[in-house]
C-alpha cells in the first residue's frame, strides 16, 4: 500500500523515473544561470554543497564552470546513479541532519 511507504523508499521509488520524467531538462541553461549568479557576486571556483542533488546533472555542468561540488541527496538508488565526473562527488543523506565536518563556500538546492 501507498499509505505505508516511508520517505525514504518513496525516493528510491522516484529515482527509477528521475531520469524520465526531465529528459528535457535544460540542466546546461540552468547551470549557466547559477554560475552567472555565482559569478555576478565575485564567486568564481567555488567550493558547492548541492542539497538534493539526485542523479547530479547539475552538478556535471557545473564543474566545467570550474566549480567543485558535493552533492547530498536522500536517495541512495540517486546516488548511485549520479553521473560521475571530476571535481562532484555525493553521497547518501538527509539534508537536514548530516555532518560533513567542512565548510563550503556556496550551498543550493535547485
Amino acid at each position: 500500500m501507498i499509505d505505508n511507504i516511508s520517505a525514504a523508499d518513496s525516493f528510491n521509488i522516484y529515482s527509477a523515473y528521475y531520469n524520465l520524467l526531465y529528459r528535457d531538462k535544460d540542466y546546461y541553461s540552468e547551470a549557466l544561470y547559477v554560475n552567472s549568479l555565482l559569478k555576478s557576486n565575485g564567486l568564481m571556483s567555488v567550493d558547492i554543497l548541492e542539497l538534493g542533488c539526485g542523479t547530479g546533472l547539475h552538478a556535471s555542468r557545473l564543474v566545467e564552470f570550474g566549480h567543485t561540488i558535493h552533492g547530498i541527496d536522500q536517495s541512495k538508488a540517486m546516488i548511485e546513479q549520479a553521473k560521475r565526473v571530476d571535481g562532484f562527488t555525493c553521497q547518501q543523506g538527509d539534508a537536514r541532519t548530516i555532518n560533513l565536518g567542512r565548510n563550503f563556500d556556496v550551498v543550493m538546492a535547485l
